[in-house]
């Protein structure tokens, strides 16, 4: 099937959504870490603690999971977390203005960190402050002259995951996946690909499996044009298997995408567009390469012939090969607002349950420092884009931010902006 624009607000499946008025097509939460490509991902803390909710007529054997306290009892934290997992304070955000001392020391942070990035590239921050408003604040240029805005997509990197990952829990909550049966189980049977990884341990990026990244790169930068099929991601992954639990890889989120295909029986895109990014706001996130983004786009400021490989490469960010190269999660691309706004509904319980966040909630860090509270959060550094999105799901805060001149260095310093941005 050909990518088509994205330029249609899907029937709702879980909706009602919050009002978010004009200036508010944005919010966000970041349930993993990780990086898109990478070869070993931390790995995952002790199972999480949530509450009982009441399951679907259809849920699975193991859902809720055995660990649920009875009687809906409250659980021990995790990870600095409360559990359940708190959705109040994001789920509705309010329709006003970003208090403007706030505005003005996270603009001034902004400014500085695009100075500490040898003022290359351009970035785009959208914070949410649920009860005063969503702003979004812009710099630098995406071509030398052209100033970034808030409508120009970029290439989103592993910040995709929490898409695939909601996506993944949602269809646990409906009884098609089993968090603890084998992947395999919910495989193409003529796929030819062994391991004995459960959903969970995908979900959680301690398969054991290593990436398939290094013997497809000379094709992801010599062949933008090229479009790689998940059996072909597949069977570049080395023959050589860690032990389950140890870490994970860019392979655990294809097989998820081929899992997701195999019980609904629509692509991947089909299959988020209907279930976890339906809501008002979202189309701007679009999942390559079944999707192509509408533009405008700002194209990796580093690389010399990044508009050579976004032609040559179909109109995909990057390209063709590096978006299906990260199939189905590390390929999407968004604005910062689409993003933030899917986090918002994450976050504020819009989209799975107390029970389902709680499951991703293994994933919970502190991001914020000095500020000391708990947020879930998500980093990725790709060489092309890099970003970070999380969620203060106490207070009630949201961040989303993407450069286009990455650097290791930047990309950890982001924190700094964080601070001003989700203070109480």
């Amino acid at each position: 099937m050909g990518a088509v624009p994205v330029a249609r607000v899907p029937t709702h499946r879980r909706g009602p959504w919050p009002s978010t008025g004009p200036a508010a097509v944005l919010a966000a939460l970041a349930v993993a870490l990780g990086t898109a490509g990478c070869t070993e991902p931390p790995p995952a803390g002790p199972d999480p603690v949530a509450t009982t909710t009441a399951p679907p007529a259809t849920a699975s054997p193991t859902w809720p999971p055995p660990w649920a306290p009875p009687d809906g009892g409250t659980a021990p934290p995790l990870r600095g977390v409360p559990l359940p997992f708190p959705t109040a304070a994001l789920a509705e955000v309010a329709d006003g203005e970003v208090d403007a001392a706030v505005r003005e020391e996270v603009a001034a942070e902004h400014v500085e960190f695009l100075e500490r990035a040898h003022n290359r590239g351009a970035d785009s921050l959208t914070v949410i402050r649920a009860e005063e408003g969503t702003w979004t604040h812009v710099v630098g240029t995406v071509d030398g002259e052209t100033p970034m805005t808030s409508e120009h997509q970029v290439g989103i990197g592993a910040l995709g995951r929490v898409v695939l990952f909601a996506e993944v829990m949602t269809l646990v909550e409906d009884g098609a996946l089993d968090l603890e049966r084998e992947i395999s189980h919910y495989l193409p049977k003529n796929l030819g690909f062994e391991t004995d990884a459960t959903v969970r341990d995908l979900l959680h990026h301690t398969s054991g499996l290593p990436d398939y990244h290094p013997a497809i790169a000379a094709t992801i930068f010599g062949d933008p044009g090229h479009r790689f099929e998940p059996a072909e991601l597949l069977a570049a992954v080395p023959e050589r298997r860690y032990a389950v639990g140890t870490g994970g890889s860019a392979t655990d989120d294809v097989l998820l995408g081929l899992a997701i295909e195999h019980v609904t029986g629509t692509s991947v895109a089909q299959a988020f567009r209907a279930h976890v990014l339906d809501a008002p706001g979202l189309e701007d996130l679009v999942v390559q390469p079944e999707e192509k983004p509408a533009g405008p786009v700002a194209l990796p400021a580093l690389d010399r012939r990044a508009a050579e490989r976004f032609s040559e490469g179909g109109g995909y960010l990057p390209s063709l090969a590096a978006a299906s190269a990260d199939w189905p999660a590390g390929g999407m691309a968004s604005t910062t607002e689409s993003l933030a706004r899917f986090m918002q509904l994450l976050c504020g319980g819009h989209i799975l349950s107390t029970t389902s966040l709680s499951e991703l909630a293994v994933w919970a860090e502190d991001f914020t420092g000095d500020a000391g509270q708990p947020t879930l959060g998500i980093y990725s550094f790709d060489g092309s884009y890099a970003g970070m999105a999380m969620c203060v799901p106490v207070s009630g805060r949201v961040l989303a931010v993407v450069m286009t001149a990455p650097s290791l260095e930047a990309t950890i310093t982001a924190g700094q902006l964080v601070i001003p941005a989700i203070r109480p």
